[in-house]
Formats: C-alpha cells, sequence, structure tokens
C-alpha cells in the first residue's frame, strides 16, 4: 500500500503541493485570527459602552472570518484529494481492463 502511496505522490506531486499551499495558508489564517479573538476578549472591564460596543463588534467579525476561512480551507483540501483519488480510481480501471492483475497495480 504504501507503494502506491509513493507512486501517487511522485505522478502527481503537484495536486499535493496545492493542497499543503492550501492547509498551510488555511492554518495560518485560522491561527491568526484566533490569536485576534484572544486579544479582543482580553479587553478591560472599565472601557466605555461604546468601546464594549466596538470590541463586541471586532469579536463577532473575527469570529465569521474564522469560520468562512476554515470552512474554505476544509473545502479545498477535501475536493482536492476527492479528485485525486477519482483520478487514481479512474486510472487502476483502464490497467484492470487492459489485463493488469492486482499485484501488478
Amino acid at each position: 500500500m504504501l507503494s502506491v502511496v509513493l507512486a501517487t505522490v511522485r505522478a502527481r506531486w503537484t495536486h499535493f503541493a496545492g493542497v499543503f499551499l492550501a492547509v498551510a495558508l488555511g492554518v495560518g489564517l485560522t491561527a491568526s485570527m484566533g490569536l485576534a479573538l484572544a486579544a479582543t476578549l482580553d479587553a478591560p472591564a472599565e472601557l466605555k459602552d461604546r468601546d464594549q460596543e466596538a470590541v463586541f463588534t471586532v469579536n463577532a467579525m473575527l469570529g465569521t472570518a474564522a469560520a468562512v476561512t476554515t470552512f474554505t480551507s476544509v473545502f479545498v483540501v477535501a475536493s482536492a484529494f476527492a479528485f485525486a483519488v477519482a483520478q487514481r480510481q479512474r486510472e487502476f480501471g483502464l490497467l484492470r481492463t487492459a489485463g493488469a492483475t492486482p499485484r501488478q497495480l
């Protein structure tokens, strides 16, 4: 099984590089949103009402942005892997049709 994985990575390294880049950017964006949220949650209690409302608005905006970023990252990674699996499945089907044995795959 490991040989199939390595052969797939060698044959489609650009797909995996793209997925890795998407994961890295998604993790970076999500982490920065989390740090920004943590920084605004520690707002001092002596803020005026207007300032507390601004902090609440920033928290809502950062939370929404973090959720969208996380969803987009997961969607991009899942679709890229699904595409790679579907393409590999098709190749295996064509090889089996041509007479390849399971050992040769």
